[in-house]
């Protein structure tokens, strides 16, 4: 019987060992469509594979966040302004645990000077089950793309162009108005949890001492946002950034400063920014983050397609501006 037995669990491991053989092979494969194949990859991983596409070492900053993130920050801008190559790799609803692990992934390939964090996603904890299965969720998802992208057969051969046409480095321009009609004291008015929860800030600290032993400079920013925002939550971030001897710019006290008018720069009542909204922000940003001292790349051969690209966002933007004319922005 125990001969047996044994024989049983030398059959299961042979199956388990072959298995993972097979899920590997297949995750791989799978890793070298989504690498090469641009536009197959769409919806929340979309930034993340994006920014996993760029050339090796090529990025001076990673943006990490939830929507708030992708909505407010224009690598373009940067580009423009200050010659600096930039990335958001933010996701919608993301989790402090998937912040971590992208960019623990996309360090393996990039070296940047900076990554800058949106904060919304700060409070946003789950509880302790569901923080236990997220994490083994994404352990599998990082090693095994197979589960990672099991939905990317509906799209092998169908990626198109036009997936990409307002697609800017993890920022796609969204042109809708839906003014914000609430108070313009909003981060007084406003009462939300501004508790930090244990879990967010254990993998903070994690972030935050991958930064440090990498030698990049983290940043805390978090977007106006009068949906998501309040004076409360401001005083806790900026409470833990001196903890963690991180610069934090919270943009909803500098609204007036960067002209922000809720009336036009918003495309859902003041949760998110539009395309206005972002370009004020990433204004704004790029002339802080220059104390930073980031290179300038714009003459730099290696960087060309950087510059095409910049010519295509600002047709794209010019043609966004005609349609509308009570924007006030300048590109």
């Amino acid at each position: 019987m125990h001969a047996e037995a044994k024989k049983h669990a030398v059959r299961f491991l042979a199956f388990v060992l072959i298995l993972f053989a097979v899920l590997k092979g297949i995750s791989i494969g799978i890793d070298g469509v989504c690498l090469k194949k641009k536009g197959i990859v769409t919806g929340r991983l979309q930034n993340v594979v994006g920014c996993m596409n760029e050339p090796a070492n090529s990025l001076d900053i990673v943006v990490l966040g939830d929507s708030e993130s992708y909505n407010s920050f224009s690598p373009m801008i940067f580009w423009k302004n200050n010659g600096v190559t930039s990335y958001v790799m933010g996701q919608s609803g993301q989790q402090i645990t998937e912040a971590y692990n992208n960019l623990s992934e996309v360090l393996t390939k990039q070296n940047p000077r900076l990554v800058l964090l949106e904060t919304n996603m700060l409070f946003r904890s789950p509880a302790a089950v569901s923080d236990k299965a997220n994490v083994l969720y994404h352990a599998v998802n990082q090693n095994f793309s197979v589960f990672r992208f099991h939905n990317l057969w509906k799209r092998v051969g169908k990626a198109s162009s036009s997936v990409m046409d307002n697609f800017f480095k993890g920022y796609t321009i969204v042109e809708n108005v839906n003014a914000y009609e609430g108070s313009a004291d909003y981060m007084a008015v406003n009462k939300k949890d501004s508790q930090i929860s244990d879990h967010v800030r254990k993998y903070t600290q994690m972030i935050a001492d991958l930064c440090k032993e990498k030698n990049i400079q983290l940043v805390f920013y978090t977007a106006p946002s009068p949906v998501n925002s309040c004076m409360g939550m401001s005083r806790a971030v900026t409470a833990y950034a001196k903890e963690l001897g991180v610069p934090y710019y919270d943009l909803n006290l500098k609204t007036a400063e960067l002209g922000i008018n809720w009336q036009t720069d918003t495309y859902d009542k003041g949760d998110h920014l539009n395309a206005s909204g972002a370009v004020k922000v990433s204004q704004y940003l790029s002339r802080q983050l220059a104390a930073f001292h980031l290179p300038n790349h714009q003459n730099e051969t290696a960087y060309q397609s950087w510059a095409r690209l910049e010519k295509d966002y600002e047709i794209r933007m010019m043609a966004v501006l005609e349609r509308n004319t009570k924007w006030q922005i300048s590109l």
